[in-house]
């Protein structure tokens, strides 16, 4: 009898705490970014002010979150201005990622087509075969999500000075990596079905090379399509989203371990040279054998690296460098992942789109909106690690007037017809009636 009661009892604790877990809900993930991606949005006519808000935890991977997470702290660092929170129940409108308008986007595939991607994964399917079914799967995503975004799909290998035959091996070229086409756009299958019947072949993979001339094309500040200009007294117009997605099986080729690391590091600094391409965003896709695997397989005392790879036959065409493909996610603030068969690519690529297009849209009426003066929003999202805020964004209502409404206007045009018939017609009426009286005199 006495252990019956224990038993429900530990069974009503059990069914609390699940209730409680389902009403803390998604809020339970841990949230170490919020960032306002663009500058707020604001309409004169209704004084309302829209933000686009990513929310990012581990490994830059978005989080999702309800509205009642959120929170707005308004002019908080004005001296002119009294500092105002509002919640959920206060603002205008909000909306999550799959239900928000996705911002404008140019995104580069980077498929390596290295001669290693010829070989099977953990599932017994050739790489580049499973590869281009699953970006295939990530083209028909992106176009119910998002058809207005343009994508380049880029096979790369070797450098420039190979005399191979194979034409993946060599640097690409900013030409070959500028072919944008809207994502809905049919070029993109025909490209995949020709990549699959021509199979790769490239015996080397300048990686270093390859990622630093997409980045020169989507970072170019001249290019009116990656950073379009503001004009003065209009409203800012949408930065589209600059994404390279690498799916990438194996390392950088070089001659020695110091020419490696050059490389690398050249890499490195033009990732942070300037503004323009601090806005691209790297996500990294390692496809092959574990690290796990190859320890086991090679007899290696700890897990496979680079240096490695020279001393064991074999393992240059399997090993995945993991470590410089997380380098690279963790600098230019994208995801670094890795799957060791078709299914999980797929669902990586999957993931990606979501960090690309994955932002919450906030809009508000602003409490004072006073014209031409300075205003500044942060937002603040509570999250199971805690309070985690945003950088203050700043943003004013132009100094124009807001348009009248439809009512307005039909009172002003009344006013202004009876000003016209008051101020003009009534007076002529009355000097034509005492001119008359002056001539009869």
């Amino acid at each position: 009898m006495e252990s019956t009661k224990i038993t429900s009892v530990i069974r009503r604790i059990i069914l609390s705490l699940l209730l409680v877990n389902a009403s803390i809900g998604p809020a339970q993930a841990l949230v170490e970014k919020v960032e306002i991606t663009q500058k707020p949005v604001v309409d004169r006519n209704s004084s309302t002010v829209t933000l686009r808000v990513k929310v990012t935890g581990k490994n830059n991977k978005p989080v999702p979150l309800e509205e009642q997470d959120f929170s707005l702290k308004i002019d908080c660092n004005s001296r002119r201005y009294n500092c105002q929170e509002i919640g959920s129940k206060e603002w205008k409108d909000w909306k999550n990622p799959k239900e928000a308008k996705p911002p404008p986007a140019f995104i580069i595939v980077l498929l390596d087509f290295s001669g290693s991607m010829k070989g099977t994964d953990s599932g017994g399917r050739k790489k580049y075969a499973a590869a281009i079914q699953a970006i295939r799967g990530f083209v028909d995503a992106l176009s119910d999500r998002s058809p207005d975004t343009e994508l380049a799909i880029v096979p790369f290998g070797g450098d420039e000075y190979s005399e191979s035959s194979c034409p993946y091996d060599k640097l690409i070229s900013s030409a070959e990596l500028n072919r944008f086409f809207y994502v809905t756009d049919e070029k993109h299958s025909i490209h995949l079905e020709n990549l699959e019947d021509r199979k790769p072949c490239a015996q080397t993979t300048n990686l270093y090379g390859s990622l630093s001339e997409a980045v020169r094309l989507l970072g170019n500040s001249r290019d009116a399509r990656f950073h379009p200009e503001e004009e003065e007294n209009e409203p800012p117009k949408p930065q589209p989203k600059l994404s390279i997605i690498l799916l990438y099986d194996g390392y950088h080729t070089a001659d020695s371990e110091a020419q490696e690391e050059e490389e690398f590091q050249e890499l490195m600094r033009l990732l942070e040279r300037d503004e323009e391409i601090g806005k691209i965003t790297i996500h990294t896709l390692g496809y092959g054998r574990t690290p796990e695997y190859l320890q086991k397989k090679y007899g290696l005392s700890r897990l496979a690296t680079r240096q490695d790879v020279r001393k064991h036959a074999g393992l240059e065409n399997e090993f995945v460098d993991r470590e410089r493909l997380g380098e690279i996610a963790e600098k230019a603030g994208g995801i670094a992942e890795f799957s060791a068969n078709a299914s999980e690519v797929a669902q990586k690529l999957k993931e990606f789109l979501d960090a690309v297009l994955g932002e919450y849209e906030i809009s508000y009426i602003q409490p004072n909106a006073d014209r031409v003066e300075v205003h500044e929003v942060q937002v603040v999202v509570n999250s199971a690690n805690g309070v985690v805020e945003s950088e203050p964004s700043d943003y004013n209502f132009p100094w124009v007037p807001p348009s009248p409404s439809a009512k307005a206007r039909k009172w002003l045009l009344l006013f202004a017809f009876i000003l016209l018939v008051g101020g003009g017609l009534v007076p002529f009426c009355f000097w034509a009636k005492l001119r008359k009286i002056l001539i009869t005199l």
